[in-house]
């Protein structure tokens, strides 16, 4: 969904270039709304555009679709569900289908997770 067009004016001055001393440049920027996407801290996002998920105490490795990242954050299109734990936190062993823990489970330190269904990394 595009937004109308917005502009911003700005002035554009170089020292050297006396043609550009009294005009201002004029940019046109279309914007459009991301639907539809999970917004994570980018320092969610993996190797490869992948996230890691713990489904039933295990280590998954999900495929994410990108639809926009900065240096802040990911939006994520496609490849994570509603409900699905993110890992929030760094894995010394990386292993599709690893036994993991929660901190409540032991005292050993565990992956932390976010909780989509919570609405955790979706605002």
């Amino acid at each position: 969904m595009m937004e109308p067009i917005r502009y911003r004016e700005h002035s554009f001055r170089p020292d050297n270039d006396p043609v550009w001393r009294k005009r201002g440049l004029k940019t046109f920027l279309p914007r459009r709304l991301l639907d539809d996407v999970v917004r994570l801290d980018r320092n969610l996002l993996r190797r490869s555009n992948t996230v890691w998920v713990m489904k039933d105490r295990k280590l998954a490795i999900h495929d994410v679709e990108i639809a926009f990242q900065n240096e802040d954050y990911a939006f994520v299109r496609s490849g994570l569900e509603t409900g699905d734990k993110v890992i929030t936190n760094d894995l010394a062993s990386v292993v599709s289908g690893a036994r993991l823990r929660l901190e409540s489970d032991t005292e050993e330190p565990a992956p932390e997770s976010t909780d989509l269904a919570k609405g955790d990394g979706n605002e």
